[in-house]
């Protein structure tokens, strides 16, 4: 016995998805500041390429992985408290503080999202 369905539609609307995601993608990776997501586990979920000159891992070590696991002298930092806070509330939040375990000045805006 066979089974035939067509799925012209679904493979269309895939191609559509990846499509947007490749211009997203690119769209982000033109911005000259370091652009970050993480999901509500935490978990990179995406780093733009001005993003990966400050950051210790490769971007296909670091997708999936937890951000705390990555950098874990972030806690008991402003940042490790300013993110949780912005977690929490799911307020805008903005941080300028001295990074010492990189020895840089970082600006930081946290725009929380019901994904993360």
């Amino acid at each position: 016995m066979a089974i035939r369905a067509d799925i012209t539609t679904r493979k269309k609307a895939e191609e559509e998805v990846i499509k947007a995601n490749r211009e997203k993608e690119s769209v982000l990776n033109r911005i000259s500041d370091g652009v970050v997501s993480v999901d509500n586990d935490w978990r990179y979920t995406f780093l733009n390429d001005a993003a990966m000159a400050t950051h210790p891992w490769s971007k296909e070590e670091t997708l999936g992985k937890v951000i705390w696991d990555v950098h874990p002298e972030m806690a008991g930092t402003v940042f490790w408290d300013k993110y949780h806070e912005a977690m929490q509330t799911k307020k805008v939040v903005e941080i300028e503080s001295h990074y010492a375990p990189m020895d840089i000045w970082f600006s930081v805006k946290v725009y929380p999202s019901s994904d993360g």
